[in-house]
């Protein structure tokens, strides 16, 4: 997936938020009731990100991507198991359970989908492909700012994934203040013996969810991450060094972005919904990448 500098760190996403299209989604996050769960076989996403730097490597950007999958017919998804502490969700993530050759979930879509603000003049649309995927849509305007209206729709599928239309309260963009550390492509070293303090200044409206994504590198068919999550008006937060000492020593990652998550039912269907304000340090990089921890 190519993207633009404004979103370097997209990566964040692949072990932490954007999770939930591959484990599911916990319950009370975001849930609009019906049948949807962490065990339904019939599940997508539609993830939209914008993020501003200001003075530093990254420009103004967006990008947004989607994803259904119908399982119904195969065996097991990816297995996570979560436990919760304090803040803090941990998730260890399996591959042991992903179906076997001739057991692959079906790759599907819901038409083309529409997504509206105000800072365009027109909606970006994402277009499924013969093979039901979506190409990535990017452009270099920044969607919002915090507090706005976005407004997510698909004209549906027959087939599969039926017609919606949702509206989203766009989550705050902001400056990560601490941690901050100079670039470097190891990123910082962070000490679990310690508690990890944070802090964020908004850009906009008060609006969202802070979530601190730290993951570790895989070892075999295993992954580990912890997700932890604040109001986005509180402005600092602290990781204690108790959740801090789950993670193993050596490669990982650290990342925050403020979020606003909605998961709907659409018939039979669990569609997560996921708007994503990527944030910068206050040096003016990305507020996420590499790290150590030791």
């Amino acid at each position: 997936m190519v993207m633009g500098r404004a979103l370097q760190f997209v990566f964040f996403f692949t072990s932490g938020a954007m999770g939930v299209a591959a484990c599911g989604s916990s319950n009370g996050d975001g849930r609009e009731g019906g049948k949807g769960g962490s065990d339904n076989p019939k599940y997508g996403s539609i993830h939209i990100a914008t993020a501003k730097v200001s003075g530093g490597a990254a420009d103004p950007g967006h990008w947004a991507d989607a994803d259904f999958i119908d399982q119904s017919s195969s065996g097991p998804r990816k297995r996570c198991e979560t436990s919760v502490e304090g803040a803090c969700t941990v998730r260890v993530c399996s591959s042991s359970e992903i179906p076997a050759d001739g057991g692959q979930p079906k790759r599907v879509h819901a038409g083309i989908i529409r997504i509206r603000s105000a800072a365009l003049p027109s909606s970006i649309e994402l277009m499924p492909n013969a093979s039901a995927s979506y190409s990535e849509a990017h452009g270099r305007e920044q969607l919002w700012s915090g507090g706005e209206e976005i407004q997510i729709s698909a004209d549906g599928n027959p087939d599969s994934v039926p017609a919606f239309n949702k509206t989203l309260n766009a989550p705050s963009l902001f400056t990560l203040l601490t941690p901050n550390w100079s670039a470097s492509e190891d990123g910082p070293t962070l000490d679990r013996s310690k508690d990890l303090d944070l802090s964020w200044l908004l850009a906009g409206t008060a609006s969202g969810t802070m979530s601190v994504n730290l993951w570790s590198a895989p070892a075999g068919d295993r992954a580990l991450d912890v997700t932890c999550t604040y109001p986005a008006s509180d402005g600092k937060a602290k990781i204690p060094a108790s959740v801090l000492g789950i993670l193993p020593a050596g490669r990982g990652g650290l990342g925050a972005a403020i979020l606003e998550k909605r998961v709907v039912a659409v018939s039979d269907w669990e569609i997560t919904l996921l708007l994503d304000a990527r944030g910068a340090r206050a040096n003016g990089s990305s507020s996420g990448g590499r790290a150590t921890f030791k």
